[in-house]
Formats: C-alpha cells, sequence, structure tokens
C-alpha cells in the first residue's frame, strides 16, 4: 500500500439524504461552537458540534502536484475524529456551484436584521447562526468565482 495512503485519514461527508464527499485527506479544517479545528493524522478522538461554515479539505495527492484545496459548505451537523477516520454528518451540504448567491445575500441581510430587531436572545442567537450559514455560502461563491478567474486556462 502507498505510504501517503496508508498514513492518511479517510473523510466522508454526509447528509440525511445523500453522502457528499468520501476521500483520503491530508487535513480538513472545520468551524465548532469551541472554535476552529484542523484535524490531521493521529489527532485525539473528539466529537464536536459544528456550526455552519466552509468545510476545508486537503485530498491526498500524489508528490510533485499542486496542492489543490477543496471547500464544501455545511449548515451545521457533527464532526466525530476517530483514528483514521473522520465524519461530518452534516444537515445539509453545498457545493460551490450549488449555491443559490442572490438567496444568500438576502438571507444574511435579512438574518442582520433580525439580529438588530430582536429582544430575545434565543431569537438572536438564532439570526446570528442564520448570518453564519449567509456569509458562509457567500464566502465559498466568491471563492470558486475567484479561483475560477485566476486558474490557467
Amino acid at each position: 500500500m502507498n505510504q501517503a495512503l496508508s498514513t492518511a485519514l479517510i473523510l466522508d461527508i454526509v447528509t440525511m439524504p445523500r453522502p457528499v464527499l468520501s476521500m483520503p485527506i491530508r487535513q480538513v479544517v472545520v468551524r465548532s461552537f469551541d472554535g476552529e479545528l484542523a484535524i490531521l493524522a493521529g489527532h485525539m478522538p473528539l466529537m464536536a458540534l459544528l456550526l455552519p461554515c466552509v468545510v476545508q479539505v486537503w485530498p491526498v495527492q500524489p508528490m510533485g502536484t499542486v496542492e489543490m484545496v477543496q471547500r464544501v459548505f455545511i449548515s451545521g451537523g457533527v464532526l466525530e475524529v476517530q483514528p483514521q477516520h473522520v465524519t461530518i454528518l452534516a444537515e445539509d451540504a453545498l457545493s460551490a456551484e450549488e449555491i443559490d448567491i442572490e438567496h444568500a445575500r438576502i438571507s444574511l441581510a435579512d438574518a442582520h436584521q433580525r439580529m438588530r430587531e430582536n429582544f430575545l436572545l434565543e431569537d438572536r442567537e438564532r439570526a446570528r447562526v442564520d448570518a453564519m450559514s449567509a456569509q458562509a455560502q457567500i464566502d465559498l461563491w466568491q471563492w470558486a468565482k475567484e479561483s475560477k478567474l485566476t486558474s490557467p486556462v
């Protein structure tokens, strides 16, 4: 077996209706309620609740190739880290191509307005999470747009 693959983590991102991604990786970065987490091979077992974020994935690639980061939006979920396996059970997951940018922009404006207008802490917190979700979608869409403009033809 290839040495790189034998030390790699296997990442599975799964939603209720479908598996989203399954591959050997070198690293994955997510945002939990406790902060940003970077998971590498050998990470201690862990479970964490995830906030809406852009999951950044560094796949295992052959030596001498350009390292490409893959990104997927998740609307929140659960992260489980085992010695050789990372699982993300996401409520929803989208690639950059699946994002409706106009809807995300409207959702962000709406969430900011609800944060200003609501008096109940619970309502403001829900609006804050909705704003995180919309902003993460916008960030992923913008990154994909910029990477297409700068990639060689």
